[in-house]
């Protein structure tokens, strides 16, 4: 990364693109780390620092570090909630939970279906995930964009249906460096 400085059309310090480039996929580059450890450093609550850097710590499989960045900012209910289920049931019960709360309020208003498709990748669920992005295609989802690079979606790219999805929509699966 470049030196980071501090300008208007920045976030929190750390150019923009290069948040950019690395919030699009790049998260388990060392740099991605420092990149938002400096942005948070300077400004403590800027929340899309926490949420990229959890993402972060999640694909260095820093699962705790993750949870506790991602709850930077809840309220503190929530945040003991959110601990207690990770504490008694992991990472993947944590997701679990999510997941059926995201299930409950997309009963009552919109919730994209790349979220959905998101804690199902998470959950290592692939039919289920695979069911959610083909809905997410068909609405044209803006996390649909960030497929081919999104670390959270790793585990699907190995399935053939990860490319054919892709290909529908004219793009590629990256290529391993």
């Amino acid at each position: 990364l470049q030196g980071c400085r501090i300008e208007p059309h920045q976030s929190g310090g750390v150019p923009a693109a290069e948040l950019q480039k690395l919030q699009a996929g790049a998260v388990d580059r060392p740099e991605a780390q420092k990149a938002y450890e400096k942005a948070l450093e300077l400004d403590p609550n800027f929340q899309v620092a926490h949420g990229t850097l959890a993402k972060v710590y999640d694909a260095q499989g820093k699962h705790e570090k993750g949870l506790d960045e991602r709850l930077k900012g809840a309220p503190p209910e929530t945040a003991i909630q959110m601990k207690r289920i990770f504490a008694s049931s992991g990472i993947n019960g944590y997701w679990r939970y999510r997941l059926e709360q995201t299930l409950e309020r997309a009963k009552r208003e919109y919730v994209s279906p790349a979220d959905i498709a998101l804690y199902y990748a998470r959950l290592d669920e692939k039919d289920d995930a695979f069911a959610w992005l083909e809905k997410a295609m068909e609405e044209r989802s803006i996390l649909f964009n960030y497929l081919v690079a999104d670390a959270r979606f790793d585990n699907l790219r190995s399935d053939p249906r990860y490319a054919e999805l892709l290909g529908r929509v004219g793009l590629q699966p990256l290529r391993p460096n």
